[in-house]
């Protein structure tokens, strides 16, 4: 018989890992990460698309809810904004570009094209500093996908402080989402694109003249639609704004700083229709801002499709293949199609448009 020793020593025995066993255990766990790393990533993908679907979405409530407390107009570059592009031959006191610069308000547009401000600056405390304001709208209200920003498109005096330059240099996003501006102009008719103000006896003080839009964008916008939402159709088809950055290079990410940089700056683009546009077109010509494939990346950033907001307020995911096919969704109610007018409409708009007008093509957009 085995002594007691002998039977504590056999009881306490413990047997390890081989080293097939390790292995095989190693082989395991690597196998698991590489099928939960793509998931990860999907899950994290899906969950940046989410926050800026909801981010659109406030926006865009705001977007009707400033329109409901304004006269049904939505804000924009000839609306709430229209004040800084006036041009007065008679009174020296009317506001200019540079009325914009520096400290104002928390809903002073930041530029001609800005109209996050407006609608957004009271709610959530915008800063009165036109400089904090812009790094404010692009690094707090937008969608979590946007590259950073690498280069600054020119500046105004407002920029030339050491604040400003530093809230830069810390680096900020490159835009978010961006109004079509056939949606964000004048008809060529309405009675808001060219008028004369009076200084109160009938003599003139000032001639404002609004952004007009005709074919250069695929159609002709309604000639009389005035940014009211009541004119645009059914608010539940039609494009508030969309994720979109306008100026994308191989270079980097370009944010604008002027007050007036045409009429677009970085809140409004060419809507996806129009071939050349700086943001979604697949071929950029030469002489506009952006370049592809760097723009498609920019603007189509979850996975090939962009969030819309609609002007019922609702957000919903739209394809690259979808944006550039039906162009009933970027143009108010009563815009004309006409494909004689215009070559530059994308091919798939062409086709899906065929058949819809009359003999020549011209089609009424509901």
């Amino acid at each position: 018989m085995s002594s007691i020793e002998d039977r504590a020593c056999a009881g306490t025995q413990r047997s390890g890992f081989t080293l097939i066993e390790l292995l095989v255990v190693i082989a395991i766990i690597a196998l698991l990460i590489g099928i939960l790393l793509p998931a990860l990533g999907s899950a994290r993908d899906v969950a940046r698309q989410v926050v800026c679907s909801s981010m659109a979405r406030n926006l865009a409530q705001l977007q009707v809810q400033y329109s409901l407390e304004n006269d049904d107009y939505i804000a924009g570059p000839n609306t709430s904004n229209g004040a800084y592009d006036d041009v007065y031959f008679y009174n020296d006191n009317s506001p200019t570009f540079e009325d914009m610069l520096g400290n104002t308000t928390s809903t002073t547009p930041t530029q001609m094209a800005d109209w996050i401000s407006p609608i957004l600056g009271d709610s959530v405390g915008l800063s009165p500093n036109r400089p904090e304001r812009i790094a404010q709208i692009l690094n707090n209200y937008g969608c979590p996908d946007v590259p950073e920003a690498n280069l600054l498109y020119q500046s105004e005096s407002d920029f030339d402080t050491p604040e400003a330059q530093g809230l830069f240099s810390a680096g900020v996003n490159g835009g978010s989402y961006l109004a079509p501006n056939t949606m964000m102009c004048y008809g060529p008719r309405s009675p808001n694109s060219f008028r004369v103000l009076n200084n109160g006896n009938g003599e003139p003080i000032a001639y404002l003249s609004g952004v007009t839009m005709g074919y250069s964008n695929g159609a002709e916008v309604n000639p009389n639609w005035d940014q009211r939402t009541y004119q645009v159709g059914s608010g539940s088809a039609k494009i508030l704004f969309a994720d979109g950055l306008r100026v994308a290079t191989r270079e980097g990410i370009s944010v604008s700083a002027l007050t007036r940089q045409g009429w677009l700056g970085n809140f409004i683009g060419n809507n996806p229709i129009f071939d050349g546009s700086s943001a979604y077109a697949r071929e950029v010509p030469a002489s506009f801002a952006g370049e592809s494939p760097y723009n498609q990346i920019a603007s189509y950033r979850h996975k090939e499709k962009i969030n819309v907001a609609y002007f019922d307020g609702h957000v919903a995911p739209m394809t690259q293949s979808e944006s550039y096919t039906d162009p009933r969704p970027w143009f108010p109610r009563g815009s004309v199609w006409d494909p004689s007018q215009y070559d530059n409409a994308t091919e798939e708009s062409l086709r899906f448009m065929e058949g819809l007008g009359d003999d020549n093509g011209v089609y009424v957009i509901e």
